[in-house]
């Protein structure tokens, strides 16, 4: 058995159903008909390849493969890579290297340094130099998408092992050697941190929840829509976590960054946490661009995750409770904490942000998206490139339609419906 096609069963076996990847001479080295199990999706752009794998982990939470040449059609398809890295998620992304005797970083026709160049914007970067590594390598890359922070691993494989034999007896214990990915149970949040949060939120008086795409991704958000309801706390999120809480939720007021005030064109960020005394971070990651200097590094913060995302001296939570979030926030339900006030200017805030969806009356150009949505069957929206004011043109809230905004825009996200 060829390697290219052991490497390909291997994957089908650790549960990779799709790979993104573009037809060429080098592309061509690992025949992807040869594997059953696995999806190929031919791509116009190693970039286009990138995202698409990237998207596709975002919406099933498991790794897909994206696949590229070398040279080039590497470092075209890392944009792709660096966007599942910082948008959290899973991927395995998997390139051709020249043939080992042949590579001399920028010297020979298209070889760079793959692994050096992908390191920086991955959770792990190898190059498989023998047959007998595909067990232990692909295992642990595909293994480590999941654990954690969710994020991409890349895989460097030249030309010249792709097309070696490999013993059939050897393939088979290869073969059998692999798992298929799991997802690792969270731990359970410890007696005494539960202890510590159910007393900082019983000594709070105007309490805020602020949502983390991590809630999203433990589906822990009936949890949080159960916990925000006994203690009456108003809802913010990230831009990633946007969908978590339904829109018309009674507590949620808006998704929120730094850019609020612009987007809006009047100043909200100030009242939103004027009178805040403590934040109730769920699922929160800082690399979401909500970040404590937003409300004030003086108020008290307590954070409720399944992952440990140490910021060192950019930010200390006065309280962290680490473990399985849909079991932190029941286990604080059995608390017996206070049902707590609006501030007036929360109260305020809820009716003009829950006016940020109404469809401008204006007809133009970008009325567009309003008359396909109405016109015909249009699940989904994928969107680049837009301005402020574009969401002014999406029909109301009511719409079931499913916009995915990239990092790039992720100004205009705020006014997106879910």
């Amino acid at each position: 058995m060829q390697f290219d096609e052991l490497f390909l069963k291997a994957m089908s076996c650790m549960s990779l159903k799709k790979c993104f990847s573009i037809i060429g001479s080098e592309a061509e080295a690992i025949s992807f008909d040869k594997a059953f199990g696995i999806r190929f999706y031919l791509t116009r752009h190693e970039f286009a390849a990138g995202i698409m794998a990237d998207v596709a982990g975002r919406l099933t939470g498991m790794p897909h493969m994206c696949w590229a040449t070398f040279g080039s059609g590497l470092t075209n398809m890392a944009t792709g890579v660096c966007s599942a890295m910082l948008d959290r998620s899973p991927m395995l992304a998997c390139s051709a290297q020249i043939p080992r005797p042949q590579i001399r970083f920028n010297l020979t026709h298209q070889c760079i340094d793959n692994v050096g160049l992908m390191a920086s914007i991955t959770k792990s970067s190898l190059q498989l130099e023998k047959a007998e590594e595909l067990a232990s390598h692909v295992q642990t890359a595909l293994q480590r998408t999941l654990d954690g922070l969710p994020g991409p691993t890349y895989l460097s494989i030249p030309l010249d092992l792709l097309k070696t034999d490999v013993p059939d007896r050897e393939a088979l214990d290869i073969l059998q050697a692999v798992q298929p990915l799991i997802r690792r149970k969270r731990i359970k949040p410890a007696r005494a941190d539960i202890i510590r949060a159910a007393q900082c939120i019983t000594n709070a008086t105007h309490p805020m929840i602020v949502i983390g795409n991590q809630v999203i991704r433990d589906n822990a958000q009936a949890s949080v829509c159960r916990f925000a309801q006994q203690i009456n706390a108003p809802i913010i999120c990230s831009l990633a976590a946007k969908g978590a809480v339904p829109n018309d939720h009674p507590q949620f007021l808006t998704a929120a960054n730094k850019y609020l005030d612009s987007v809006y064109r009047t100043s909200v960020l100030h009242s939103l946490f004027e009178g805040v005394d403590l934040m109730i971070l769920i699922g929160y990651d800082f690399g979401e661009d909500l970040k404590p200097a937003l409300w004030g590094h003086d108020k008290p913060t307590l954070v409720i995750n399944s992952v440990d995302v140490p910021m060192g001296d950019i930010f200390q939570p006065d309280i962290l409770c680490l473990g399985n979030i849909t079991r932190s926030l029941d286990q604080l339900t059995h608390h017996a904490l206070p049902q707590q006030e609006w501030l007036a200017a929360h109260q305020r805030l809820k009716c003009f942000f829950d006016k940020r969806l109404t469809p401008s009356p204006i007809f133009h150009a970008l009325w567009l998206p309003c008359v396909l949505r109405w016109g015909v069957t249009v699940y989904s929206v994928a969107t680049s490139g837009c301005t402020n004011s574009m969401p002014d043109c999406w029909p109301p809230r009511t719409a079931q339609t499913t916009f995915y905004v990239p990092t790039s825009v992720a100004v205009s996200a705020l006014r997106f419906p879910q």
